[in-house]
């Protein structure tokens, strides 16, 4: 049997096209940062044209960097307008209430960008939470900033201006030398959190735009399911498991009781049929853990015992045993080695 290559997430060239143009970026630079990642200048022109994840990450860290600019993806993200994200962009503009378009929006950003996952959370104090399911991939501080900046700006454009969240949570640590964050949202904004999210106001989920049109939304969505049908759907229970833990393990104490209810399985259906995959609930909860935990020593700098306990470990000898376990480093080996790159 052919050896199955694993899937490596993807996202829209459009991205990172836009990118490039919002900062004047010119075809030679271009051509030099895309090089390092394996790639070119033209295959990033096509207007379907799709990119690995992990390049366009560590392509946007590398230019916030050669521009001595740690809010770079804050900062673009002002920059941009509804025709960014296409058809959900042209949606979101166009739907009745606020609380709609962010729906809309929720169930499409995979489409645009794989791994990654925009939850909704409505109340008084809605969420609008932002996750990138796979923690191999980064350095994702200009991401993150980028993506949730981008929401707050189709917001503001959606309500006219009149808006502030109530907070904004971020899970890496503050960008030295800079506090403007507080200014582009207007309101508190928190970082060393356990989620990336913007907090808000109950009341604006319920104002409208003046330019509601229900027959544009129609065609739009008709022309999304035409066009942009998945290209890789979760296809496993450990797939599926994975994604979910993403949303949780930073955030709430997990077991395989509280999955199994998640995904409407009993305990026993979910212990069979992850063994017939060949792995068990014990080894992908450790999995995300450790991974969850190599991202966390290498973009913060929270002590063991504060990532450890963050991950869910009552103690740093029983981390250590599991990071071990998992690759073959100490947690503080990995970070120096990870920090030297």
């Amino acid at each position: 049997m052919a050896e199955t290559v694993p899937h490596r997430p993807e996202m829209q060239a459009k991205i990172l096209r836009s990118i490039f143009n919002a900062v004047g970026l010119g075809i030679d630079d271009q051509a030099a940062l895309l090089a390092g990642e394996g790639l070119s200048v033209g295959e990033i022109q096509d207007v379907s044209a799709h990119i690995p994840m992990v390049a366009y990450m560590r392509i946007f860290e590398r230019l916030a960097q050669q521009r001595n600019d740690p809010t770079l993806g804050l900062t673009l993200s002002s920059r941009m307008g509804p025709e960014l994200i296409g058809a959900t962009g042209y949606i979101f503009m166009h739907s009745p209430d606020l609380e709609a378009a962010i729906r809309a929006y929720s169930e499409t950003v995979f489409d645009i960008q794989e791994a990654t996952s925009l939850r909704f959370q409505p109340g008084p104090s809605a969420l609008v939470i932002y996750t990138i399911t796979d923690d191999d991939i980064r350095p994702r501080r200009q991401d993150v900033e980028f993506s949730l900046g981008y929401l707050h700006t189709l917001i503001k454009a959606y309500l006219g201006g009149r808006y502030a969240p109530k907070a904004v949570y971020f899970d890496h640590s503050h960008a030295p030398g800079r506090n403007n964050h507080d200014a582009f949202f207007g309101c508190p904004v928190f970082f060393g959190q356990d989620m990336n999210a913007l907090v808000l106001h109950g009341a604006d989920l319920r104002r409208g735009a003046e330019n509601f049109d229900p027959n544009l939304i129609a065609l739009l969505q008709h022309y999304i399911q035409l066009v942009g049908e998945r290209s890789y759907p979760v296809s496993t229970l450990s797939e599926s498991i994975n994604q979910m833990l993403s949303g949780m393990i930073e955030r709430q104490s997990v077991d395989i009781a509280l999955v199994a209810t998640r995904l409407g399985l009993s305990e026993t259906t979910l212990r069979r049929r992850l063994k017939q995959e060949g792995t068990t609930f014990r080894d992908l909860l450790r999995q995300k853990r450790i991974a969850t935990a190599r991202r966390l020593l290498f973009e913060t700098d929270m002590s063991m015992l504060q990532v450890a306990d963050k991950i869910g470990y009552a103690e740093t000898a029983s981390f250590t045993r599991a990071f071990i376990t998992e690759c073959g480093l100490t947690p503080s080996q990995y970070r120096r080695e990870a920090r030297s790159v």
